[in-house]
C-alpha cells in the first residue's frame, strides 16, 4: 500500500514537471508570416450603409434578426456613451495606432454603462435559474 501511495505520488509529480516544462519551449517560428496591419478599416455603425452591411453579412452567415437586433441596440447604447467627435461616420481608414479617441478615456465613460449591463444579465440570469428549478 505504501509503495502503491509513493509511485502514485512520484507519476504526479513527474506528469506536473513534463507539463510544466513542455510549456516552456521557445516556438521556432511565428505561426504566421503575415506583416502587422499598417492599415484598418473601421466603423462604428453611425450610418446606415455600415448597419446594411453588418446586418446583410449577419444574414448571410444565418444569425438571428433579433440577435442582430441585439447588437445594434448595444452598438447605440456605446455610441451614446461616448463623445460624437470620437465616432466615424460610415467607414475609415487609418493605422492602428492612429485613433480619434483616447481609448482609455472612452473607457472610463463606458463602464457606466457597462457595469448596469452587468447587473442586468445578474439578474435575469438569476431569475432563469428560479424559474428553471422551482
Amino acid at each position: 500500500m505504501k509503495l502503491k501511495r509513493h509511485s502514485l505520488t512520484s507519476l504526479l509529480v513527474v506528469s506536473f514537471l513534463l507539463m510544466a516544462l513542455s510549456g516552456c519551449g521557445q516556438q521556432a517560428e511565428p505561426d504566421s508570416t503575415q506583416p502587422p496591419l499598417e492599415t484598418v478599416t473601421y466603423s462604428n455603425l453611425t450610418d446606415a450603409d455600415s448597419r446594411k452591411l453588418l446586418t446583410e453579412a449577419l444574414a448571410d452567415a444565418n444569425v438571428d434578426e433579433t440577435r442582430t437586433k441585439l447588437l445594434l441596440d448595444r452598438v447605440d447604447q456605446f455610441n451614446a456613451s461616448v463623445k460624437s467627435e470620437w465616432l466615424t461616420d460610415g467607414f475609415e481608414t487609418a493605422a492602428p495606432t492612429e485613433t480619434k479617441y483616447d481609448p482609455y478615456e472612452m473607457q472610463e465613460m463606458w463602464m457606466p454603462y457597462a457595469e448596469k449591463l452587468r447587473k442586468r444579465y445578474r439578474f435575469l440570469i438569476y431569475e432563469h435559474l428560479i424559474c428553471t428549478f422551482s
